[in-house]
């Protein structure tokens, strides 16, 4: 089950890494308010803790912690500048602070890609 935590950590990352699939994502489900999926669905699956412990050591490593507590801040970053409103992709992509969101995003999916999936499931995807 923890490993499958990190799986659907990295499909959620491989959407908000790239606005072209948040705006296919956005198109495709048309009842998602995705701006709140990419910061709602990250928080739930955080550990509440912030200590290194929060995370398992037989499935991150430190360098894994490290980035995902770097993104935990970008997100917060977006929670603070779009609580309370709604707005589609197509706006937000124009911020800075959704780009900066995005740029930490492929940062984590990229140090959590050097191991890759644990396993294939399709439902782990985002």
């Amino acid at each position: 089950m923890k490993l499958r935590s990190r799986d659907q950590k990295l499909g959620f990352l491989e959407i908000a890494a790239s606005i072209p699939k948040q705006l296919e994502y956005e198109e495709n489900v048309p009842s998602a308010q995705v701006q709140n999926e990419m910061i709602v669905n990250w928080n739930m699956g955080q550990p509440l803790s912030t200590s290194q412990d929060a995370f398992p050591r037989e499935v991150y490593s430190d360098e894994e912690i490290r980035a995902v507590r770097q993104f935990d801040k970008a997100v917060e970053v977006v929670w603070s500048r779009v609580e309370g409103t709604l707005r589609p992709i197509r706006e937000l992509q124009n911020e800075p602070f959704w780009h900066d969101y995005v740029a930490s995003a492929a940062r984590t999916r990229d140090v959590l890609m050097k191991r890759g999936y644990t396993f294939d499931f399709p439902e782990d995807r985002f």
